[in-house]
């Protein structure tokens, strides 16, 4: 029995050693990008210097549990950030953002509601590529037109971009 008492003992202290802890949001099972989370979250304690500082806590939280879709795909043990996750709004966008549509070079491939892509522009005349908008989440597919949700500060360089060929690329 003393063992035992001395190991608890010992774990208190590592613990406490590791400072204050924070009540967070984590994921307990797989959530494919554009579904609900609704049943994937369970609140945990993390020391505080390891909580990321976008993370759900359950200060921001209150009584209120974590809805949404998840804007790329989720996996268990993750802490749930808000930049993962499709927040419910008037828009339906994830704060931020504009939704804009684009057309792409041939049918996009692998892509869904929901993913997170990047935007290439393809410049044919000297064969290079530039990156026009990074970690966009996808809202629709048509054919070969794409409706994104661009950060405020990329909607210029995408919409000038989008008077050449573009080209998406999934993270």
């Amino acid at each position: 029995m003393a063992g035992v008492t001395g190991e608890r003992a010992a774990l208190r202290n590592e613990r406490a050693a590791w400072g204050a802890t924070v009540s967070v949001a984590e994921v307990t099972k797989f959530v494919a990008a554009g579904d609900d989370i609704a049943g994937a979250i369970r609140v945990v304690e993390r020391p505080e210097a390891m909580v990321p500082v976008d993370a759900f806590t359950v200060d921001q939280l209150g009584d209120d549990p974590v809805v949404g879709r998840a804007a790329v795909d989720l996996v268990p043990g993750e802490l749930l950030l808000h930049q993962r996750l499709l927040q419910p709004g008037a828009s339906g966008l994830p704060a931020g953002t504009v939704a804009i549509t684009i057309d792409v070079l041939g049918e996009p491939a692998l892509i869904e509601p929901g993913a997170l892509v990047d935007v290439w522009l393809a410049d044919a005349t000297n064969f290079s590529g530039r990156r026009v908008a990074s970690a966009v989440v996808v809202l629709a597919i048509n054919d070969s037109a794409l409706s994104i949700a661009v950060p405020a500060a990329q909607v210029e360089s995408v919409v000038v971009a989008s008077l050449r060929p573009l080209v998406v690329a999934r993270r």
